[in-house]
């Protein structure tokens, strides 16, 4: 992404950006953010922004991150999960270094404070960083926080919230911004400082979320193309010292990246890049630009019913919704400054990437027709085919916030009276189009009182089988347990991206008899005959994940469950704590 060649008028916007406006700027953000998750933060140890299921993923991740630090252990590697062959977290969404900087928050008031300080954090620095961005091409600070919250309170943001925090954490982008401005256009500093910030940014992006840094490359790419296109005579004295800059950005950003992407390429329980996700199914519906979902306050039930409800995968991934209102206001922009440079690019890539998140084909209303879009030309490219179509529109809000501040900067501020009133009522519109629904959802789950007290006294680094067993990625309880113990055990399975045989991505372990008989009997499959074949291959699993200590949480069918175990151990369990447990399954026969 970048910026067009620089007009005094931006070059003096930027120059006016104070810093204690910006920090104050920083407090309103925080201050919205903070009310938005308020339902969590009445009760911080407890709840957590979002929903029920992929946020105790995150937590998971984030107590691993400061065990990690704490014990001098891989934060890219655990064995916590899918004992004994562990886990390859550079596959997985572990926003490693979110996790290290929360650390000590994670050791002193626990994981799920934590992910609500990033939960947090993660809006009211990308409204900021949306702000700083903006700042340097509008006159008016209020106009560069009207758009930057456009932004970061996107519907993309709402959505994301329910359980994506790797896609949350979106300050990069803007950064990214004002970055390749200066590497593309303005070239004001000299190339190796250049490099230097963009290669930590980019080395910070793929520690948070490789899915934005590659979508980061792709929008990059795309802002390139549509600046040479346009502006070729100012572009091409300008390559020499870029392509310069490029070089030290990949020197730098290699560097700090050595150790994680080694782990990744060529360390254990590595995947292949074949595509995880199911194509042509997380995409923006066309209908999504203009029709309300449930994470706005404006729309009413019979249109989600009708329309956006039946859009193509979930509720977390319809990101696209604008609304009329700003819809207008960036077609009003466009019209009016189409002869400035910076309009001119970031309408077409406002449009570009529009049409790019409506994946390989026209969805409309749910309907997937077979009207080929760009996105099938791009699709099996590398790197580019791990990105969710469906994600880009975290782009698209970017640009249409800035947009949105050059609408009031330009047409609604610097217009007479009627421009002005007008104006004013458009805007209006926009964020009563875009507000938010409240109270916004927060969750809890039980924690058996076994997991914190008796728990926390197993032997570290013991291996216990927890029922339920985990099966991704809504039945995680047992992962919320073990973070509960300050990950004092080890465990068989989890909610994870790893290898099949074939090497191809999968979410949790491999198959087993006794996972499939324990997920069969919490699903309601009923008691399991227990023959003696049965249980010499559950024990054989037993031995060969290392078990000490098998578990029975509360959960649907905690009877039947018990009883099975009682079969394959040979003995009744312990009963503390609201568990069944068997401290000693050596003691089987």
């Amino acid at each position: 992404m970048c910026a067009s060649p620089s007009t005094g008028r931006e070059a003096a916007a930027g120059g006016r950006s104070a810093w204690p406006a910006s920090l104050a700027v920083l407090g309103i953000c925080a201050a919205l953010a903070a009310l938005l998750f308020l339902g969590a933060w009445r009760s911080p140890t407890h709840r957590w922004a979002g929903g029920s299921g992929d946020p105790v993923l995150f937590l998971w991740f984030i107590r691993w991150g400061a065990h990690a630090w704490a014990h001098g252990s891989s934060p890219f590697v655990t064995h916590h999960m899918n004992f004994p062959a562990g886990v390859n977290l550079m596959w997985n969404t572990a926003v490693s270094l979110a996790s290290l900087a929360v650390a000590p928050v994670t050791a002193r008031w626990g994981a799920t404070v934590a992910y609500n300080l990033l939960a947090t954090a993660a809006v009211a620095l990308s409204t900021w960083c949306a702000y700083l961005m903006i700042s340097r091409y509008v006159t008016r600070r209020w106009a560069a926080l009207a758009g930057a919250l456009v932004y970061g309170f996107s519907p993309f943001m709402l959505a994301e919230g329910a359980g994506h925090l790797h896609l949350m954490l979106a300050f990069s982008p803007p950064l990214l911004f004002l970055v390749l401005d200066e590497l593309l256009v303005r070239q004001r500093h000299r190339p190796e400082v250049t490099a230097a910030a963009l290669g930590l940014l980019v080395a910070a992006q793929v520690l948070i979320s490789e899915e934005v840094a590659a979508s980061e490359v792709l929008v990059a790419v795309l802002a390139l193309v549509v600046l040479a296109g346009l502006f070729p005579a100012q572009v091409a004295p300008r390559a020499g010292r870029a392509l310069r800059a490029l070089v030290g950005t990949a020197i730098v950003a290699g560097a700090l990246l050595a150790w994680p992407l080694s782990v990744q390429f060529f360390g254990p329980q590595r995947v292949n890049t074949a595509q995880l996700q199911p194509v042509d199914t997380y995409v923006s519906d066309a209908l999504g630009f203009v029709v309300p979902t449930s994470v706005q306050q404006l729309a009413p039930r019979s249109w989600r019913s009708a329309v956006s409800d039946r859009f193509t995968g979930n509720g977390s991934e319809w990101t696209a919704y604008l609304g009329v209102p700003l819809l207008a206001a960036l077609a009003t922009v466009a019209v009016r400054q189409w002869r400035r440079p910076l309009v001119k690019v970031v309408t077409i890539l406002t449009v570009t990437v529009a049409v790019l998140s409506l994946g390989p084909h026209l969805h409309v209303r749910g309907h997937v027709t077979g009207v080929p879009l760009p996105w099938d030309a791009v699709q099996s490219v590398p790197l580019v085919r791990e990105v969710l179509p469906n994600r880009l529109v975290l782009y698209v809000d970017l640009f249409a916030g800035l947009l949105f501040a050059l609408f009031l900067d330009t047409v609604v501020a610097a217009g007479g009276r009627r421009a002005r009133v007008g104006g004013a009522l458009l805007a209006s519109a926009v964020f009563v189009s875009l507000f938010p629904r409240l109270p916004y959802p927060s969750s809890t789950r039980p924690v058996p009182a076994f997991f914190t007290h008796q728990g926390r006294r197993l032997p570290a680094g013991s291996v216990a089988l927890v029922a339920p067993f985990v099966v991704p990625p809504f039945e995680v309880d047992a992962m919320l347990w073990q973070v509960q113990t300050g990950m004092r055990y080890r465990m068989p399975g989890g909610y994870f991206i790893g290898p099949d045989r074939s090497g191809r991505p999968v979410f949790g372990p491999l198959p087993t008899t006794t996972a499939a008989v324990l997920t069969q009997i919490q699903r309601g499959g009923g008691p399991v005959e227990v023959s003696d074949g049965l249980r010499r291959t559950v024990l054989a699993d037993l031995a060969h994940w290392r078990v000490t200590t098998v578990i029975v949480g509360p959960m649907p069918n905690a009877d039947a469950t018990v009883r099975f175990f009682e079969r394959v151990l040979g003995r009744a369990p312990s009963e503390e704590g609201q568990v069944s447990w068997w401290p000693d399954v050596s003691r089987a026969s």
